[in-house]
């Protein structure tokens, strides 16, 4: 289907006596603007009035283009659960099976919300939005937008509930290291991957004590990252002898446990950084190696996704605080970013091809136009 055809599927929540424009053209002016490096309602205005011979071409515009205020209004109004059925759908057209695929879940807190020393209040009061991100696509399969951090645990388990998740891997940090999130990971036919910090005291004692006391090497894998100025030595070892893991009935399915550390040299200095020892659990019989892949793939989230929406989109700049609207123009980035990843045509870097459909309008519109879902 053509993402205009799905942009028409959505709910308008306005009044027909007040609409002046398509709900579609007001969000498919957005998603130009962003594909363009638009980052606010103000700049979708300006973006559209001068490619309005261009966006003639892609919507149907009898009143001209929107103001800010009615990109803002509109933004507001759409229900972000509508809005985001376009991404994971878009998502779906491009990974159409998860089994043996990774799906990484993680928060991003979006800075530019917080509203804390307005009207009195006090404290960090960012909004916060969890993301499932396949690795291996680099692609949002699914989200939920909490208030703060901490309202994590109980989004997580309604984005699994989203997703088909048997024969996927899933991995999240260490907020989600929980007996029923992985319990309902198992039961849903995945793998979970979970750290276990000091929010589970009693697994972490276990864990650490048991690779420290093992006598038996365990399968090993090492790894050497050179790159940004340091070189990183990652060992990974996988046990599957659970007798001194006393409370692994409580979790469900355990069939390994997994010991990371990562010891890093600043090439300059030649200064070591002191070393650092993670542990994981998880509900597969898997190799050293595998399992580190899966602890490095977890971090692609953070580049391949959070730093991309703030660096390309300037998310964290962004100062919308309606929850509505941060949702919305979270998932219009996320749509952006995914188009752009997806363009096999183009092997440009990302901010180099946004710059490019806005000096080549014959690009934009065949980009726009050739979205399918």
């Amino acid at each position: 289907m053509e993402l205009i055809k799905l942009l028409r599927q959505i709910e308008d929540p306005r009044m027909e006596r007040c609409k002046l424009y398509s709900l579609e053209s007001v969000l498919g002016i957005g998603l130009c603007a962003m594909l363009c490096g638009a980052t606010d309602f103000e700049e979708m205005e300006a973006f559209g009035l001068s490619k309005l011979e261009i966006m003639n071409q892609l919507f149907d515009l009898p009143n001209g283009i929107p103001s800010h205020d009615t990109f803002n209004r509109v933004f507001k109004l759409v229900k972000p659960e509508a809005f985001s059925k376009v991404l994971i759908d878009h998502a779906c057209s491009v990974v159409a099976d998860l089994n043996d695929k990774q799906i990484c879940i993680d928060g991003k807190c979006l800075r530019g919300t917080n509203d804390s020393g307005k009207s009195g209040k006090k404290g960090n009061r960012c909004q916060n939005i969890v993301s499932a991100w396949v690795s291996a696509h680099r692609i949002v399969i699914g989200q939920q937008q909490v208030g703060t951090k901490s309202n994590e645990i109980t989004a997580i388990p309604k984005i699994l509930e989203q997703i088909d998740l048997q024969g996927a891997v899933v991995s999240i940090d260490a907020i989600g290291c929980q007996k029923e999130i992985a319990a309902q990971i198992a039961d849903s036919g995945g793998i979970y991957v979970l750290p276990v910090k000091d929010n589970q005291p009693t697994l972490h004692m276990e864990l650490k004590k048991h690779f420290e006391q093992e006598i038996a090497t365990p399968d090993t894998d090492k790894t050497l990252d050179i790159g940004h100025g340091r070189i990183e030595l990652r060992t990974c070892r996988v046990s599957k002898d659970l007798s001194n893991i006393h409370v692994k009935e409580l979790w469900q399915g355990l069939n390994s446990i997994i010991e990371v550390k990562r010891q890093t040299e600043f090439k300059k200095t030649g200064q070591k950084r002191e070393e650092q020892t993670q542990y994981y659990i998880t509900n597969a019989s898997m190799a050293a190696k595998q399992a580190n892949q899966f602890v490095r793939n977890h971090w692609g989230i953070e580049n391949g996704l959070h730093w991309q929406l703030d660096v390309t989109f300037k998310e964290d700049q962004n100062m919308t605080t309606d929850k509505n609207a941060v949702q919305n123009l979270n998932t219009l980035r996320k749509l952006a970013l995914q188009i752009i990843q997806n363009n096999n045509n183009s092997k440009k870097s990302k901010k180099v091809q946004i710059k490019s459909m806005g000096w080549d309008d014959k690009q934009l519109v065949n980009l726009f136009r050739n979205i399918k879902f």
